[in-house]
């Protein structure tokens, strides 16, 4: 490849406007590959499949960032609901809704009381890596459903999650050549 990437490379990279400088370095391991470089090529693809994983975790986490009020509820014990109010990414209010109480008025109490939350700066509109990550938790802890959104819940549209399957493959034949490279030096 060999090229030089300038900031606004750089920018359209991380915030997924432009994931045509990993498409480039994907055909650069095949070629290397097809050349027989084999050993070449499967570093370029184990970095390659790290960059992947670090540009859509980050640009998962700056669409919720980016966000100036996500709702969500949860199943919690004995028919209640759990809620949750997330603003650029911080939880900015929580409550229950008590079994067989009507939700939305207790949702929006909730969201009323809940913590004002001005962006920041940066991708992560001020928040933390930790506070994103410990919404995510909790949306991937259970079933989740989704009340409200304000504004546009979206990943970047030529971002890496678009090759994201190019990098589970990837990760999948480093474990399993790296599971062969130990039974041969254990037959040496």
């Amino acid at each position: 490849m060999g090229t030089t990437l300038d900031t606004a490379d750089w920018a359209a990279l991380i915030e997924g406007r432009d994931s045509s400088v990993i498409r480039e370095l994907i055909i650069r391991v095949d070629r290397l590959a097809s050349d027989g470089a084999f050993e070449r090529a499967a570093r370029l693809r184990d970095r390659i499949a790290v960059l992947i994983r670090v540009l859509a975790r980050q640009q998962e986490l700056a669409a919720t960032a980016g966000l100036p009020e996500l709702v969500l509820v949860q199943k919690g014990e004995r028919r209640s609901w759990s809620v949750a109010v997330i603003r650029h990414g911080r939880l900015a209010g929580s409550g229950t809704v008590p079994a067989g109480a009507a939700p939305m008025p207790v949702i929006e109490s909730i969201r009323a009381s809940s913590t004002t939350v001005l962006p920041g700066p940066g991708p992560l509109s001020g928040a933390t890596v930790d506070q994103i990550r410990n919404v995510h938790r909790w949306i991937d802890a259970a079933r989740t459903r989704i009340v409200s959104v304000d504004g546009h819940w979206t990943l970047p549209l030529d971002g890496a999650n678009t090759v994201i399957d190019w990098a589970l493959r990837a990760e999948q034949a480093a474990a399993e050549s790296g599971t062969s490279d130990q039974r041969a030096r254990r037959a040496q």
